[in-house]
């Protein structure tokens, strides 16, 4: 009995040391170290994609085996502080940068997101080079949309090599402007409209429930109108919509609001009394149909003899509340005239 339970605490240690070095292989990138594929929650870019932006005059490509996607953006000299820049904006969460260390590459790359920058990162590496390393990484980003600079602030070499983002973000196509997007409550549903876009073929159709998101897509379509009937009275809806085309999401409109138009119609309900005096109130339609109800029940035999009538807050004066009493057998005539108040809820 205890060989067997060596045994089996021998191939407990075994399988979970197994399980410990596939998990810090795949699951827990190390900056400094290579990472040639996307870990499982992000997805990777290659420096090829049109979406990511080169400025300066001294930016080239090489390509190789040994680079992701076999290529690769590079320095070969860097002469001035900041006329050579990478740039991109997209939306997600965490964001890796995917270089090469290199002995003579800059220790002093500055990554601006949204405005702010972080601490210098060090590409700085040993005398032979290490491609695909992960040399920078943040995590805890608002999901939302967000814009992303890189450069060195010395005249040392860089290169990039590719970028990893959320699995479910995306590179926001430069190439695609923002719509301009309007919101019309109306009864049952939401109406939204916006411009065209030039180059768009589709557009998404973004919704939260909160302002500033995360938004979720609700819709896709060829058109630039949008009806949301899939909402509920009570509930203020935020929508956004990005022009979509081959290459890409382009970067969102500005963000509307909206709730849903609720009407209450009413009616004025007449009451001839076999006496001639008429009484009139201006009621909504439950209390029109709780009356009528009435009426058609005591017609038959039934209910009581008088229905109370709540005149709401009409000349209420000083007191806490004033209900008419109208008596069954004194109506002679009664006539419901139905309308929309101009002043909606």
């Amino acid at each position: 009995m205890l060989k067997k339970l060596k045994g089996f605490i021998g191939l407990t240690a075994f399988i979970l040391l197994v399980s410990s070095f596939f998990g810090s292989s795949v699951m827990a990138a190390t900056v400094g170290e290579p990472l040639l594929a996307a870990e499982q929650g992000w997805h990777r870019i290659d420096d090829k994609d049109s979406r990511i932006v080169y400025s300066g005059n001294q930016w080239t490509t090489t390509t190789g085996p040994q680079f992701y996607g076999n290529s690769l953006h590079y320095l070969p000299n860097n002469p001035t502080n900041s006329s050579q820049t990478v740039k991109f904006s997209f939306y997600g969460t965490q964001l890796r940068i995917i270089s090469t260390l290199y002995q003579d590459y800059t220790s002093n790359l500055l990554i601006t997101i949204d405005g702010v920058d972080y601490a210098p990162v060090s590409v700085t590496g040993p005398s032979v080079q290490i491609n695909q390393a992960l040399v920078f990484e943040v995590a805890d980003l608002v999901s939302k949309e967000h814009t992303v600079q890189i450069k060195s602030t010395d005249t040392k070499r860089w290169v990039l090599d590719a970028i990893d983002i959320d699995d479910t973000g995306y590179l926001i196509n430069p190439n695609l402007a923002s719509p301009i997007l309007k919101a019309e409550p109306v009864v049952s549903k939401i109406d939204l409209s916006w411009n065209t876009v030039n180059g768009a073929t589709s557009y998404n159709v973004k919704r939260s429930l909160s302002a500033d998101g995360p938004y979720e897509t609700i819709a896709t379509v060829n058109s630039t109108n949008y009806s949301d009937s899939n909402v509920t009275e009570g509930t203020t809806y935020y929508y956004k919509i990005t022009a979509v085309n081959s290459v890409g999401e382009g970067a969102s409109s500005n963000e509307v609001s909206a709730s849903l138009l609720i009407i209450r119609e009413r009616a004025l309900l007449t009451i001839t009394l076999n006496t001639g005096l008429e009484k009139e109130f201006d009621l909504s339609m439950p209390q029109v149909n709780a009356f009528i109800n009435w009426y058609e029940t005591k017609a038959s035999g039934n209910g009581p003899v008088m229905f109370a009538v709540d005149k709401g807050k009409n000349n209420i004066g000083p007191f806490k509340s004033r209900k008419d009493y109208i008596i069954f057998d004194r109506i002679l005539t009664f006539e419901v005239n139905e309308y929309v108040p101009t002043t909606t809820e």
